[in-house]
């Protein structure tokens, strides 16, 4: 029986398309399907249990257009946790992850910021990576910050994202009381590696 409860809020953020919807779907849902693009910012809240500690994650998915970007900063307020997406095929997106971890890191300097690519699927069928590994390293170190790589096609990595997540911000609120040892966490730099294919058709939200 869990002894605390918590929230912890959760923003999604980064280019339209690159599938912020569509992993948020697969967290809540368990399936993927087809999503409408986000106006504004749509609210979610699932639970998760960290050791003794239930923790409440209120997940606020944003819009990628540019004309959203103002309204997409009082999303981010205040939040303990961003979900920094881009799509592992297409280079372009990438260009608001260096955005957007910047602008958190100067409005929200305690909160832990996630760089996650999405349609990992796409690269495991044989598309070709858009951005170098190495390039994604170096922005996580200068931003001290977290990568994942996820397909919400086929689910891989998206429930660890979120229960990472959960799990750092009770080491980092409860300084690792209570909590389990989590072998899958990332390190700063490192990548989830990950094994399963699966078919989709460049474009998708995944």
């Amino acid at each position: 029986m869990t002894k605390n409860k918590i929230d912890l809020k959760v923003v999604l953020l980064g280019y339209a398309s690159v599938g912020k919807t569509c992993i948020v779907y697969r967290e809540m849902y368990n399936q993927f399907g087809d999503t409408h693009t986000t106006i504004g910012g749509a609210f979610s809240s699932k639970r998760a249990v960290v050791g003794d500690t239930e923790v409440l994650l209120g997940i606020w998915d944003t819009a990628g257009t540019e004309r959203y970007q103002a309204v997409n900063r009082s999303y981010y307020r205040r939040a303990n946790a961003a979900i920094v997406c881009y799509d592992l095929t297409n280079s372009e997106t990438w260009e608001k992850v260096t955005f957007w971890a910047e602008e958190l890191t100067q409005n929200e300097p305690d909160i832990e910021i996630y760089i996650v690519g999405t349609k990992l699927d796409l690269i495991q069928h044989g598309e070709q990576r858009a951005i170098p590994n190495i390039r994604v390293e170096e922005t996580a170190k200068r931003y001290n910050a977290h990568i994942f790589e996820t397909s919400s096609r086929t689910g891989e990595n998206v429930s660890l994202l979120f229960q990472t997540i959960a799990e750092n911000f009770c080491k980092k609120t409860n300084n690792g009381t209570n909590l389990p040892n989590h072998n899958n966490n990332n390190s700063i730099g490192n990548s989830v590696k990950v094994d399963q294919k699966s078919e989709k058709e460049k474009g998708g939200c995944c």
